[in-house]
C-alpha cells in the first residue's frame, strides 16, 4: 500500500520515473496507491477550482468532485498501469479492493480538494462518498492524509466511520 505523494507536482515526466521500478515489484507482490496532495498537478489550477473547493460538505456532488480532480488526472493515469488489483467499486474518492475472502482494502483520496498552500485543518472528505463494503470482512482503509489536517468536525466523522 502507498499512501501518496509518488511524485513532487503531479506530471507525467515524475510518474514516468518511478514507473519501471514499481511495475518490477508488482511482478511479486500486490500494489495499492492512493493519492498525496503531490499527486495533484496544480500548474493550471483556476479560480473557478478553489471557489468550488469552498462548497459546504453536504452540498458537493459527483460532478463537482469529476471538475475539481482534473489535476490528479496524471495520477489516474499512473495508477491504472501500476495497481496489481482491480478495484470492486471506484468512485474519484474511494476504491474498494476485495482482497482476499477474509479482507477488503479501502483508499480514500483525500487530496482531492489540495491546494498548493495547503493549510492543516482545511481538508474535507463528504462521508456520504465513501464506498461501503458490503460484506462482514475484516475492512483496512488508509488515505494519504492525516486526520488533524482536516476540518475538525469532518475530522470526526472520518474517524467514527
Amino acid at each position: 500500500m502507498i499512501s501518496g505523494d509518488i511524485a513532487f507536482s503531479g506530471i507525467k515526466e515524475e510518474y514516468d520515473l518511478i514507473k519501471p521500478i514499481l511495475i518490477k515489484i508488482a511482478e511479486s507482490a500486490k500494489i495499492i496507491l492512493c493519492p498525496g496532495n503531490h499527486d495533484h498537478d496544480f500548474s493550471n489550477d483556476s479560480k473557478t477550482r478553489l471557489a468550488m473547493l469552498k462548497t459546504p460538505l453536504e452540498d458537493i456532488e459527483d460532478d463537482l468532485i469529476e471538475f475539481v480532480t482534473k489535476g490528479q488526472a496524471k495520477y489516474f493515469d499512473f495508477e491504472s498501469v501500476i495497481c496489481s488489483l482491480q478495484p470492486s467499486e471506484e468512485s474519484n474518492l474511494s476504491k474498494l479492493y476485495d482482497v482476499s475472502d477474509k479482507v477488503n482494502i479501502q483508499t480514500l483520496n483525500t487530496a482531492w480538494c489540495s491546494t498548493l498552500k495547503e493549510k492543516g485543518v482545511t481538508l474535507k472528505l463528504p462521508i456520504d462518498k465513501i464506498l461501503t463494503p458490503k460484506d462482514e470482512k475484516i475492512n483496512i482503509l488508509f488515505f494519504h492524509h492525516p486526520l488533524s489536517w482536516f476540518e475538525p468536525n469532518n475530522q470526526k466523522e472520518i474517524r467514527n466511520y
